[in-house]
Order: structure tokens, then sequence, then C-alpha cells
């Protein structure tokens, strides 16, 4: 129990969150520490295999267990929800609300037990790319759709609002606004009643952690001031000292623009892992595949990999982006260095045509 033991709970609240099973470390039972399992007969007994392999592989978290695991035991975890353990999901927010999550993840200490989390912009909309146990993918979903919906919630959020001229209020709206909202992380929005139209004050309203609305507050307020139509002239030599100040705020920006690219690489396998590689049907390699995110990930054949045979080995062709493609070769290199066997169960019918009878 060592193992579990070390992760300070997370590996015990994977098991139960796969599984469905109620897992609990009991530490001071007459017998010494140990583990209970509560559920289903299927859903205990894939907790107390998943429980062995943890405990004897060199895995981190119980979530990269499960892209290593044989498919056969893959597809009894997925059996017991109906649904795979692991998921990818791709959530759509406003781009000016884009701040406000990269602050509520580091509020709350992390993205929410996601595996992989990065933001991708798109005009005027932020695409966030998730992948995980889906009860965390789910989660951080939900926290998503309270940010959208403007529910903050147990967040340490505040609201302010500002007042600016007619002027002043139509050069914020859009870029600078923008440009204010990438530099703190806050929202921006102006404002106008309907009731004062005709009023020369706009209300801007500032949202975000305390820290980061001051310094959005005092930026907009000099801008107003100024008569520029450019925040980097009304703030002046201000400027950089400010964006450098609140970069430290920001720091699960979007991913750089290489990430964007598409890249291919080929790795070699050793020919006598191939088949393990591909798994029964093809699931193995399928299974690999989607959990890296790599749009091509498959074995190239003996007129597209020259001399492979002479040298022992085959060929696997990887497109995608540079950290799926990563992912991908990681995963590949684990399965074919300690990949466990499997076992295909054959009616008499199958199993005759493979003796040739």
């Amino acid at each position: 129990l060592g193992r579990l033991e070390e992760t300070r709970g997370r590996a015990v609240w994977e098991i139960a969150a796969v599984t469905g099973c109620q897992v609990v470390l009991e530490r001071d039972s007459d017998s010494g520490p140990r583990l209970a399992l509560a559920g289903p007969p299927a859903a205990a007994a894939c907790a107390t295999e998943l429980v062995q392999r943890f405990a004897a592989s060199a895995a981190a978290r119980v979530e990269d267990l499960l892209s290593e695991v044989p498919p056969r035991f893959y597809q009894k975890l997925t059996d017991l929800s109906g649904a795979s353990p692991l998921h990818k999901q791709v959530v759509a927010m406003p781009a000016c609300k884009k701040g406000l999550l990269v602050h509520a993840v580091k509020e709350l200490h992390g993205p929410a037990g996601v595996k992989s989390f990065h933001l991708e912009r798109d005009g005027d909309k932020v695409h966030v790319h998730l992948a995980g146990l889906r009860s965390c993918v789910q989660e951080f979903e939900a926290l998503i759709q309270r940010l959208v919906t403007g529910d903050h919630n147990g967040l340490d959020f505040v609201t302010v609002q500002i007042d600016v001229g007619v002027e002043a209020a139509g050069k914020i709206v859009g870029s600078v606004a923008e440009e204010v909202g990438d530099l703190t992380g806050c929202e921006i929005a102006v404002k106008c009643d309907d009731a004062k139209a005709e009023s020369s004050c706009r209300h801007v309203t500032v949202i975000g952690p305390p820290a980061a609305v001051k310094g959005a507050s005092e930026m907009l307020d000099t801008f107003a001031a100024s008569g520029s139509d450019s925040l980097l002239q009304a703030l002046g030599p201000a400027y950089e000292s400010l964006a450098e100040r609140f970069r430290g705020l920001d720091g699960l920006a979007p991913p750089p623009d290489s990430e964007k690219a598409t890249i291919e690489r080929v790795l070699e396998v050793p020919a006598a892992k191939r088949h393990q590689l591909v798994g029964v049907r093809g699931r193995h390699i399928q299974h690999i595949r989607e959990f890296s995110g790599v749009e091509v990930c498959r074995i190239l054949r003996e007129e597209e990999s020259s001399s492979w045979e002479a040298k022992g080995t085959v060929k696997v062709r990887l497109v995608g982006t540079p950290s799926a493609v990563g992912a991908c070769s990681g995963l590949i290199e684990d399965a074919v260095a300690g990949m466990a066997s499997e076992t295909l169960y054959l009616n008499p019918t199958e199993a005759a045509l493979l003796r040739g009878g």
C-alpha cells in the first residue's frame, strides 16, 4: 500500500472514479494498513486489478497507467459505465473570459485534475482542449460553463465599475479592452444604460481577482485621461513594467504558435513487437492514437518502409501537433519496452480455422 500512500490519496480517488467503487485506505486497522473496496462484483474485481497494476508499475498516477494497460482490461473498465475512462473534450468560451479561467485554475491549484489542458484562440472565442479522466474533464467543463454564465461562486473574484467619457469608452471597446484583459486576465465590458444614452459617461465593468482588477482599473483610468488611441502611448514607460508584473498572474498561457503546426515523425519498432503494439484487432494502437491525440499513428507497409525487414524493425508513422506526437512516441516506447500479454478467447469454429482444420 506504500505506492497508494505516496500519492496522498490521489490514486485512491482515481481508482474510485474509474471503477465507481467506494475505495478507502484504512491506516489504523488492527491488522495494519489495508485497502477496503465496496461495489458491484465486476467493479470490485476491476478495482482490485487496477490497484495491483498500479502498485507494480512506475506510473505516477493511475491516469497515466490507463494508457498502458492491455486493451482487454481497458474494455472491462469501459464496460463498467458504458464510457471510456479517458476522455478528450474541446469546449468553446468567449475570448474575453479566458483570463478568468486562467485565474480560476491557479486559485484552485491546478486544472481540476485533468491530464492535459491548453487554450487556443479563434477570433472572439477560445477553444479549451481537455484530456484526462472522464470525471475530471466533466468537472472542468462545468467550471468553464460557470464562468461563461457569470457564476463566480467560491472564487476570490471582485467586480468594479469605473466611469469614463463617451469618447474614451468608444476607444476602449474592442482592442484596448482586449489588450488590458490579456495583460491582467480580467474581463472588461463597456455598458451603456439605455435610459441614460445621452449621458456623457459610460460604465466599464472589470471582473477578476482583486490585485488584477486594481491593475486593470489603473490602466483604464490612465488611458481614458490621456486622450490617446493607444494603450502603449497612454501608459508610456509604465507599460512594460505593468505588463511584466501581470505576466506573473498568467501562469497558464495559450500554447505557442508552433504548437498549432503539424509535424511528422517515423519511429522504428522491433519487428518482434509489431503484433503486441497493434493489439487484438488493432485495439491497442488505436487506443494509443486516441489518447495521445495524434492525427495518424500507423505501421508503414513494406513498400513504404525501405529495408526495415533486413534490420529487424518496422516503422510507425506519426502525424500531429508536437505535443501529441511526443506523447504518442512515449506511449509506443513504453508499450514496446514492457507490454503485458493478452489472451484472446475463441469459439471452437475460430480455433479450428486457426489450426487449419
